[in-house]
């Protein structure tokens, strides 16, 4: 497949299936004093003055008896225009470069439109069900489109500020906003008849045909997925490379683990946990942080002091006036003191209190009794006791030295206590299969299928471009 096929539709799948009216759509966390635009002038890089008359509805290219007009090609090539401005890259000027963008897009479009081609000519159709949910999807966008649309113009337009619905404005305030949108819309469209329904019509008619495309490809992928099997002998395969893939990860980094496996135990990930990294141990973390900032007098207090020992470390190295030692003995104690006593106030209270738990686990009670008094205590936590980011070192140097069941003296870090029990440290190395082994299966399922699907897709792709019948006369003026 050519590469520029597929970096198209990595960069256009969000924009060619859309319509370009979209960019009369404002960005509704913008505030009411940007204006909504649809000004399109960057669509192009020239005039089409010295070109012929042109019709957007001219079908440009046929792929069976699906069809590719000379609109879709010229608003794929706005969007694309557009994709290139966010990164600061002008539009090309030269017919070698605007060319390559053109069949560039065509290329795309052929790519999106395949399902159709494909379910056409395979003679695969939709359900009346199937093509009802189309229907209500199409509508839902279009709705949704003209709720932003609206509200847009309304902040900008009127008083009316930014509200989230329409039934929000009054009819005034309604009747105001679509009259600067009905002008923009006529402007946009070059008619004097359109207007907001006839914009909303026509969204409607663009989401139909990606719903469409999307319910057919659906259909396709089952028939290809259905087409894979997954014996012993490709899972085994699959397992033996995932497994290695894990351990270079992991042992590179062991908090990754505890990231995949948080990932996917929410769904995020479709593999589950096959290799456990050294140096792991599922803990139960207390936690006490004072409210707000720690005092700024006592780190300016603390650049006193080191001020106070460089000057003392001079005078007996150097010799000087021996009699400024005894001043700044005194005046480092007062700030010593001064420090403590500032500590004693913003930490007092956490401090009593991780105390008394403290004495509570000394007494015999256990750990979740104790610490019941907060849920998230009670949460089983995976850390790495050699470096992990996401506590501080006071806390993995403890776990470290803790046997499994064990809970730790009074923890400190300059900000927060800690109280660290130990549930019992992980043994390294692969886990247990037999639980695991119908996630296994799926997720080499899923990799499987989904691998046979995208080669079916870039088959298809090279399939089209061969068979596609093109009319560069009626695109032409694309670009230009």
């Amino acid at each position: 497949m050519n590469k520029k096929i597929r970096f198209a539709g990595v960069l256009l799948s969000a924009l060619l299936l859309i319509s370009s009216l979209g960019c009369l759509v404002q960005d509704t966390a913008q505030t009411e004093t940007v204006k909504p635009t649809s000004d399109t002038s960057s669509a192009s890089s020239g005039s089409v003055a010295s070109l012929p008359s042109y019709d957007r509805d001219a079908v440009a290219v046929t792929l069976g008896d699906v069809e590719i007009t000379a609109g879709e090609i010229e608003d794929g090539y706005s969007s694309y225009l557009q994709l290139l401005s966010y990164y600061g890259m002008a539009a090309p000027t030269d017919d070698a470069t605007i060319n390559e963008y053109v069949q560039m897009i065509v290329e795309d479009l052929l790519s999106a439109k395949l399902p159709l081609w494909k379910a056409r000519e395979q003679g695969i159709e939709l359900s009346t069900e199937e093509l009802a949910a189309v229907d209500v999807s199409a509508h839902n966008q279009a709705d949704a489109e003209y709720n932003d649309l609206v509200l847009s113009y309304a902040a900008y337009y009127t008083d009316a500020g930014e509200v989230e619905n329409i039934t929000d404005l009054t009819e005034q305030q309604l009747a105001d906003t679509l009259v600067y949108l009905n002008a923009d819309i006529k402007d946009f469209y070059e008619d004097d008849d359109a207007d907001i329904d006839f914009y909303v019509s026509d969204a409607y008619d663009n989401y139909y045909q990606n719903a469409l495309v999307e319910a057919y490809s659906a259909k396709l992928k089952e028939i290809s997925d259905a087409s894979v099997v997954l014996d012993q002998d490709a899972l085994e395969e699959w397992y033996e490379s995932a497994l290695a893939d894990q351990k270079e990860l992991f042992e590179n980094d062991a908090t990754l683990y505890r990231t995949h496996r948080e990932d996917y135990a929410s769904g995020l990930e479709t593999v589950p946990p096959l290799y456990i990294p050294q140096n792991l141990a599922v803990v139960q973390v207390i936690t006490l942080t004072p409210e707000g900032q720690v005092p700024s007098e006592i780190t300016e207090n603390l650049s006193k002091m080191t001020t106070l020992e460089a000057e003392y470390g001079n005078i007996v190295l150097s010799g000087g006036d021996e009699s400024r030692l005894a001043e700044i003995k005194e005046e480092y104690s007062a700030l010593q003191e001064s420090n403590q006593k500032m500590k004693d106030e913003y930490f007092g209270k956490e401090y009593a209190h991780i105390q008394e738990m403290k004495e509570r686990l000394d007494a015999g009670e256990d750990y979740s009794s104790v610490a019941s008094e907060n849920a998230s205590f009670l949460q089983e936590q995976i850390l790495c006791y050699v470096l992990d980011y996401a506590y501080p070192t006071v806390v993995t140097d403890a776990v470290a030295k803790l046997n499994d069941g064990d809970t730790s003296g009074i923890l400190f870090d300059g900000s927060s206590y800690y109280l660290v029990h130990l549930v019992g440290k992980l043994t390294p190395g692969s886990t247990d299969r037999e639980p695991i082994e119908d996630a296994l299966r799926n997720a080499a399922s899923t990799e499987q299928r989904d691998a046979a699907w995208e080669e079916q897709l870039s088959a298809w792709e090279e399939e089209a471009l061969a068979a596609a019948v093109y009319h560069p006369d009626a695109y032409a003026y694309v670009g230009h």
